[in-house]
């Protein structure tokens, strides 16, 4: 759990990674959609990097090959509004253990630039303010 918090990422950052692990960039509809490349899925599953007896090329983590993904950017007045990814098909893990896959994960942008700060009165008094 504690890796997995270490891990999360504030969503322009996560988008904006996202976005280099696309190929074909296509518009549709209200969005844009593109295909994950096969190292992007095979990043998103190598859960915490190389293990020990990994596979022939040394990589380690799970054989993503049946894996299919894609990625979609939704822009409303030319902010990023929402983000999705769709990753289905069959994952081979350790001991060839294969399980079927189907997952998406989205992500919602609310309310931009509505936060606000309220400055304790002592800092104020701090800064002259």
């Amino acid at each position: 759990m504690a890796r997995m918090v270490q891990q999360v990422k504030l969503p322009a950052s996560d988008a904006l990674e996202l976005a280099g692990r696309v190929k074909d960039l296509k518009k549709e509809g209200d969005a844009y959609s593109a295909a994950l490349t096969a190292d992007a899925i095979k990043q998103m599953f190598n859960f915490g990097g190389r293990r020990p007896g990994g596979d022939a090329g040394g990589t380690g983590g799970p054989d993503t090959s049946g894996l299919k993904g894609t990625a979609k950017f939704w822009v409303k007045d030319g902010v990023l509004s929402k983000y999705e990814t769709r990753i289905e098909g069959k994952i081979t893990g350790r001991n060839n253990q294969e399980r079927e896959i189907n997952r998406a994960t989205v992500t919602e942008i609310q309310e931009i630039g509505s936060t606000k700060i309220e400055v304790p009165a002592e800092a104020k008094k701090k800064l002259g303010a």
